[in-house]
């Protein structure tokens, strides 16, 4: 499944199909082992809804839901000058290009 910078992947590792109310406007169904793609970042997709952050938190603690992604970290090195993205690689923390390509400009 094609992953882009700005998105959020979820995976149902909960042994069973099961609906999360949290994911898409109206909820998603997942069989198990399966990933749901969410444009943006989960942690902040419903601000004012504190029931479908609460679901969300307890399918993550319940082990039903892991967050597999959330968007990328970019940020601008100065030394290098230019835009780096975090890496995490058998946990080491490194930086590399962006996968969207070159940037030319200057640092806000």
């Amino acid at each position: 499944m094609p992953y882009t910078a700005n998105q959020t992947t979820l995976r149902n590792i909960s042994g069973v199909t099961k609906f999360f109310d949290f994911i898409g406007e109206h909820g998603t169904t997942l069989e198990n082992g399966d990933n749901a793609n969410i444009a943006g970042n989960i942690w902040s997709m419903w601000p004012n809804d504190t029931l479908k952050q609460a679901s969300l938190l307890y399918a993550i603690n319940n082990n039903l839901i892991e967050v597999i992604r959330t968007p990328i970290v970019v940020g601008f090195d100065e030394t290098l000058g230019g835009v780096r993205k975090l890496i995490f690689d058998n946990s080491d923390v490194e930086s590399g290009p962006p996968d969207y390509g070159s940037y030319s400009g200057t640092a806000p």
